[in-house]
């Protein structure tokens, strides 16, 4: 296996065209329809399975294959947002509601419990402020999650989602007390998220490995006595079908059972919002569909802020934390909504002061030093984009342009405080997972 460590080609579209070579499928899918709708369900469960005889099965399988090479290459399967299937999988899985849009926010999951991995432990996706105002007059969630499974995903050998309903979780609508152990800011997060709107609350899905639980309560008041373990349900759904449940749902992915299992659990996650309730990632300009999918250059981008805020799920190592930042550093400016903007360049602070995976972290960072950092990174973020306008302008009308405008966005990370040399360019590289897939030799 060839490391791709050091490659200074990385956000080149030919880069991973090389990675995976497949037959595409997207010209021979099948649009499937829902018999019904899963919306009432959603509204009184919180959750609902969107069961699809027919389905796209070819595409299906080469998002399958694409997802496995990635991982067989030690590369998070997020990465499959690179490829065009992905995004024909997409549309051929709509939200059948005008009032809510895409936000951007996808995730490939690959979790395979012979190695070890299993899903997100019980966690709520957003944690507002105001719980009412997040739901329209009618009941209809304000954001909600489509979760497409790729492989089959059952209880017993590769894991499911696991949820507790609506009407058996005292905080759903009526939210989690501030003084049962929920840390919130006065943005309605839980003191590690940014809200995206000011109307709206703010993201707190990340319950991640070592960090803060936000739903160890609401757990816990959800299961208060013995009979209310009957009412959690697992969710197993074959390849092709779906999960749709709101932000409010206390989810996880189970830990599946190795000795059975004989595949792994693949899925995809789309999710969908009411811009007044959180706003789209991208900004109007950066995307407007038409019936192709982004650009190669948006779709690295929206990948290298996955692989920023959820970096301690993916094992980033310190080049890769760092390629990403760079990445977004330059692009994101342009593309990003400017909450969506904060929130990524947080998580990365955040990394800087952990020090990356396995690394010392030598220079400590105090609440009001990670507020400076922000700061002056959303203004440099500002500047690049308006050195990046002023130059495209100057091209047009054929002038000569500046092209050491990126000498302009240096700031403190540029060298890297997370204890190596300058790594500009380098691949955002994790540790490799060992697939049960690999050949012995």
């Amino acid at each position: 296996m060839n490391d791709l460590r050091g490659q200074n080609d990385w956000h080149h579209e030919a880069f991973w065209k090389d990675k995976i070579s497949f037959s595409s499928a997207k010209d021979s899918f099948v649009k499937p329809e829902s018999s019904t709708s899963t919306f009432p369900r959603v509204i009184e469960d919180g959750y609902c399975i969107d069961h699809r005889p027919e389905y796209p099965r070819e595409l299906i399988s080469v998002v399958k294959d694409q997802i496995i090479a990635l991982e067989q290459q030690g590369l998070p399967a997020t990465f499959v947002m690179l490829y065009d299937e992905l995004w024909e999988l997409w549309r051929n899985y709509p939200m059948e509601n005008s009032r809510l849009l895409p936000t951007f926010d996808i995730l490939a999951f690959y979790v395979d419990p012979r190695l070890g991995q299993s899903g997100f432990s019980p966690h709520r996706d957003r944690q507002p402020l105001d719980v009412s105002a997040s739901f329209f007059p009618d009941g209809l969630p304000k954001y909600v999650t489509r979760w497409i499974a790729v492989e089959d995903a059952d209880a017993e050998s590769n894991s499911c989602l696991y949820v507790i309903p609506k009407q058996h979780d005292p905080g759903y609508m009526a939210g989690d007390d501030d003084d049962e152990g929920e840390e919130k800011d006065e943005d309605g997060g839980d003191g590690k998220d940014i809200a995206r709107n000011s109307k709206a609350a703010s993201t707190s899905q990340q319950n991640i490995d070592g960090g803060v639980n936000p739903s160890v309560i609401p757990l816990q008041r959800a299961l208060s006595t013995k009979e209310s373990y009957q009412y959690i349900r697992a969710l197993p759904i074959p390849a092709g079908s779906s999960l749709v449940f709101s932000h409010r749902v206390i989810h996880w992915g189970s830990s599946g059972n190795p000795k059975t299992t004989i595949k792994p659990r693949i899925a995809i996650s789309f999710t969908y919002s009411d811009p007044e309730f959180e706003k789209p990632y991208l900004k109007e300009s950066a995307f407007k569909w038409s019936g192709s999918p982004p650009s190669f250059s948006i779709r690295l981008l929206l990948c290298c802020c996955q692989m920023l805020i959820y970096y301690q799920r993916f094992g980033l190592d310190r080049g890769g934390v760092m390629s990403c930042y760079e990445y977004v550093k330059e692009h994101g400016g342009k593309h990003l909504e400017e909450g969506y903007m904060r929130k990524v360049l947080r998580e990365f602070v955040g990394a800087v002061k952990e020090g990356g995976e396995g690394g010392d972290n030598d220079s400590e960072i105090n609440d009001s030093d990670e507020e400076r950092m922000l700061e002056e990174m959303l203004e440099q973020a500002d500047e690049f984009e308006d050195d990046y306008e002023h130059e495209e302008g100057d091209h047009e009308e054929g002038e000569e342009g500046d092209m050491d405008g990126e000498d302009d966005f240096e700031d403190e990370f540029d060298d890297n405080e997370l204890g190596e040399g300058p790594l500009e360019g380098s691949f955002p590289k994790r540790k490799r997972r060992k697939t049960l897939d690999d050949d012995e030799d």
